[in-house]
């Protein structure tokens, strides 16, 4: 099994990127979290890009990732207008995606693309989008 690389970039806010390469492991998920932390403290809208080269169904990181957002519920309401998740494996990503929702829905809308391009474009016109509101 490969080992994990989480990459990990927010000058481009408001749309900050996670591309994560290798399996989802405890130790990533940490990472992953911190880096999720650290988006209420900008204290402006923004849509996060998760570009995922690899990614595996192991049920102590979905529960993780549901209690971070469970706990983190109220912070991700004020700031967060989308997540949009870019996956070769779009059919298959979605599996992991409704066991993950299963353990705690999010409050913000979440979109799977095939392409960079495409999650970006998505981040862009979501942001665009609530602006207006």
């Amino acid at each position: 099994m490969s080992k994990l690389s989480v990459e990990i970039d927010d000058s481009k806010w408001p749309v900050p990127c996670t591309h994560i390469q290798g399996p989802f492991t405890p130790e990533s998920t940490d990472l992953m979290v911190g880096f999720l932390d650290s988006f209420s403290r900008h204290e402006e809208d923004y849509v996060h890009v998760i570009i995922i080269s690899h990614y595996s169904i192991n049920m102590k990181v979905m529960k993780a990732l549901g209690r971070w957002q469970k706990a983190n519920r109220a912070a991700t309401a004020k700031h967060c207008r989308g997540v949009v998740v870019c996956v070769e494996n779009i059919k298959g990503f979605h599996l992991v995606l409704s066991t993950l929702l299963s353990i705690t829905p999010t409050n913000y809308p979440i979109e799977v693309v095939k392409s960079k391009e495409d999650a970006v474009a998505w981040a862009e016109k979501r942001l665009k989008k609530m602006s207006r509101c």
